[in-house]
């Protein structure tokens, strides 16, 4: 039970990006630019993107573990904010969302 509570931070910075980048995306079009700016065909610019934000989450774990000490909260945090503008982008730039 302990360790589904730990991931609530998570979850909730997820959800609250996600629903803030939104907004932000349809005014900025940022999705639009970084489609632009990926040098890979439609079919594999989610997956280039994917692999990208896991890899800045390696990056910043790692950045936590040696470098920054950073508590649990924090890269839980940080990590749900990630992830939640992440995948917003990665569903905007899907071939599948612009037909």
């Amino acid at each position: 039970m302990k360790a589904l509570t730990s991931f609530i931070p998570m979850i909730l910075s997820l959800a609250i990006a996600t629903f803030i980048f939104i907004p932000i995306n349809k005014s900025l079009k940022l999705s639009d630019k970084i489609s632009k700016i990926i040098p890979t065909t439609s079919k594999f610019k989610p997956l280039f993107f994917v692999v990208c934000m896991f890899l800045l989450l390696l990056i910043i774990g790692l950045l936590g573990l040696y470098v920054i000490p950073m508590n649990d909260l924090t890269y839980y945090i940080l990590t749900g904010i990630i992830s939640g503008i992440g995948i917003s982008i990665t569903v905007e730039i899907s071939p599948k969302h612009h037909k």
